[in-house]
């Protein structure tokens, strides 16, 4: 359909369906688990679980400042905390991560006023991660033999990680933490850019 006109049938069918596709290279990855329900095990299904240190993932940091900012704008306790369990540990998102706890912070000392003048007893709200995709846990749903491929990572991880070595790993993780600031739209100024790629 074109602009100003009522969106026909293909156009209603094409909007159930929308894909985002990521990669993620081995040496970020931790460790692989597995998660099934009982309908997924009759299904021959289950839900690959990928934990990961991706920080320093320019994809995985706008996800987490588009978290921050709608938990920003939605100013809900629950939401607050939750968005700053999952962003924890990203330096490129630390001032927004500042200003959400500054809210939180307002947020809930409003409760607690409340909660006086209602003459009653104040209770935390904790939070747990959510089940959404993080820099730390990554779900991959509905994989088709989930413990083969559970597997087949462990192997190629533990794998990549003998050749290159726990060391250096650890290190390359900490200098793309470094340069992985501003926005988490870009990988650095044009300068901090040039100075990345003579070091290498």
């Amino acid at each position: 359909s074109t602009a100003g006109e009522e969106p026909g049938w293909y156009g209603y069918l094409t909007n159930c369906w929308a894909k985002q596709v990521e990669q993620m290279d081995y040496d970020m990855v931790m460790d692989v688990s597995v998660e099934q329900s009982c309908i997924q095990m009759c299904l021959g299904v289950g839900t690959v679980v990928l934990h990961c240190e991706a920080s320093a993932d320019i994809s995985m940091i706008k996800a987490e400042r588009k978290r921050l900012v709608e938990a920003l704008n939605s100013e809900d306790e629950k939401t607050l905390k939750s968005a700053i369990l999952t962003s924890k540990g990203i330096k490129a998102l630390e001032p927004l991560i500042k200003e959400a706890q500054a809210l939180l912070d307002i947020v809930v000392k409003k409760r607690k006023e409340q909660c006086e003048k209602d003459g009653k007893d104040f209770k935390p709200i904790y939070v747990d991660e959510s089940k959404r995709n993080s820099v730390e846990v990554l779900r991959v749903r509905d994989v088709s033999y989930p413990y083969s491929v559970m597997d087949d990572l462990s192997y190629r991880i533990s794998k990549y990680t003998v050749l290159k070595g726990s060391k250096e790993m650890v290190k390359r993780m900490n200098r793309e933490k470094k340069y992985a600031i501003g926005s988490g739209a870009v990988g650095g100024s044009e300068m901090e850019m040039a100075d990345r790629k003579n070091k290498k």
